[in-house]
């Protein structure tokens, strides 16, 4: 149980931090404006990461990771490389739309 509400603690953080470096871009982007979102202490924000940067990375690593699943699901092996990367591309874009790309999701 305990795991589960960490996990839902930073996974809120992450979404948090998403909108807000999306809305003021990351070097305007504060800690407090983050926290204000989650609603949480900075406790709990500090317990996840320990810098902005290391919030930052953790996006860009879940990221990477949605985008490589979604070419992998998209691929076949056996298809040329060009026709995978535009399956690739559009089960991607199609996923964005849906908000299947973030990691609130």
């Amino acid at each position: 149980m305990r795991q589960v509400r960490s996990e839902t603690t930073r996974r809120k953080i992450l979404g948090a931090a998403i909108d807000v470096f999306g809305e003021v871009g990351y070097g305007a982007a504060a800690w407090s404006t983050i926290i204000e979102r989650t609603g949480m202490t900075k406790g709990a924000l500090y317990h996840h990461f320990d810098s902005k940067e290391s919030l930052a990375s953790a996006i860009f690593e879940e990221g990477s990771d949605t985008l490589v699943v979604a070419f992998r699901n998209a691929c076949g092996s056996a298809s040329p490389a060009l026709e995978n990367m535009i399956h690739g591309t559009f089960n991607h874009c199609e996923r964005a739309q849906l908000g299947q790309n973030c990691t609130r999701c």
